[in-house]
């Protein structure tokens, strides 16, 4: 369940960003697909070196912190569509 609220947060926070810099929100799926990607992929790996379930699960968890920190610094990268060079501004 705490894992739920913190996706929905992740989607509006990452929303707001793209928001404010004229892009649209659904940028915000881009956290919410990483999150879950590299959970999955984190999991994996745990399973596949031969971990318990309990720290294979720590592994798919630490791996999706890393994908929401990365979705954060690829929408923080993206560029200022209201501020780029030949792009209107009013659609």
């Amino acid at each position: 369940m705490l894992e739920m609220i913190l996706l929905v947060w992740l989607y509006r926070a990452l929303g707001r960003v793209a928001k404010g810099k004229g892009l649209s929100p659904r940028v915000g799926l881009l956290g919410v697909a990483l999150w879950l990607g590299c959970e999955i992929g984190g999991l994996g790996v745990g399973i596949a070196l031969g971990k318990p379930e309990l720290i294979a699960y720590g592994y798919g968890l630490g791996a999706a912190v890393a994908g929401a920190l990365l979705s954060y610094g690829i929408v923080f990268a993206l560029p200022n569509a209201r501020e780029a060079e030949g792009a209107p501004t009013r659609f």
